[in-house]
C-alpha cells in the first residue's frame, strides 16, 4: 500500500480554475484532479494526501513552470492525444498565481 504521508494545498485566483483544471487532469488522474477544485470567493483551493514522491515533484514544477509545462504536456500526449495541454504561459500564470495566504501553506508535510 502506498503511504500517503503528506498533503498537497494550494490556493489561486478564481480567474484561473479552467488552467488549474486542465493541470490537474494530468497531475492527477486518479483522482479526477481537475475535479477537486472548489470555489471559495474569489479564489479556488484544493488539497489532498500524496506520497512524498509527489510532494517533492510538485515542489519542483511548482518552483519551474517548464518542468510543470513538460510534465502535463507529456501526460496529455500519452493519454489524451486529441486534447491540447496547458501552454507554458497558462503554466506560468499557474504558477505565478498561487496564493498563500497568512496560515496556510500551499504544501503541508
Amino acid at each position: 500500500m502506498t503511504a500517503y504521508s503528506h498533503t498537497l494545498s494550494l490556493r489561486l485566483p478564481a480567474s484561473l480554475l479552467p488552467i488549474a483544471q486542465a493541470i490537474s487532469k494530468a497531475l492527477d488522474p486518479d483522482a479526477a484532479g481537475e475535479n477537486s477544485w472548489m470555489v471559495d470567493g474569489d479564489t479556488i483551493f484544493t488539497a489532498g494526501p500524496c506520497t512524498e514522491a509527489f510532494y517533492n515533484q510538485a515542489q519542483a514544477m511548482l518552483a519551474d513552470p517548464q518542468l510543470l509545462h513538460y510534465a502535463v504536456t507529456q501526460d496529455y500526449a500519452a493519454r489524451w492525444p486529441d486534447e491540447v495541454p496547458p501552454t507554458l504561459a497558462e503554466c506560468e500564470a499557474f504558477v505565478n498565481g498561487i496564493i498563500q495566504p497568512t496560515g496556510e501553506t500551499n504544501a503541508l508535510p
